[in-house]
């Protein structure tokens, strides 16, 4: 099993075919303190911890439903979720996502989220 823990670049590409040649989505990019590990084992899975923190702005709650929408929402075109190409570093995995929690850790007085820890699970 491969780990990592630091700050890395996050880039997830969309399509609609297991083949990913059809792109339906722009690249999904983005700055995140990642943990995550790759399973060798079958199937072969990519678990993810994302942080989302927008202390100084309100968009944390638009930046995990652009997320969520790129890795979790049904695509009715073709009557699945997307499938996916994740990148973290050197890392390249194919798949498409089997689990996935978000979790707001941080608020404002006001109730608004500052700070979400997304776990998410994606299977090749």
């Amino acid at each position: 099993m491969l780990s990592s823990s630091n700050l890395e670049k996050l880039t997830i590409q969309v399509y609609t075919d297991s083949t990913l040649s059809k792109t339906v989505e722009p690249t999904y990019t983005v700055m995140i303190n990642s943990d995550y590990s790759v399973s060798e084992t079958l199937p072969k899975t990519l678990a993810v911890k994302l942080s989302f923190d927008s202390t100084n702005s309100n968009e944390v709650s638009k930046e995990v439903e652009v997320f969520k929408s790129i890795v979790y929402n049904y695509n009715g075109e073709v009557h699945n979720p997307n499938y996916l190409k994740l990148l973290i570093g050197e890392l390249i995995f194919n798949g498409r996502l089997v689990s996935f929690e978000i979790n707001y850790t941080g608020f404002k007085p006001d109730g608004t989220p500052l700070k979400a820890i997304c776990l998410a699970t994606f299977s090749a």
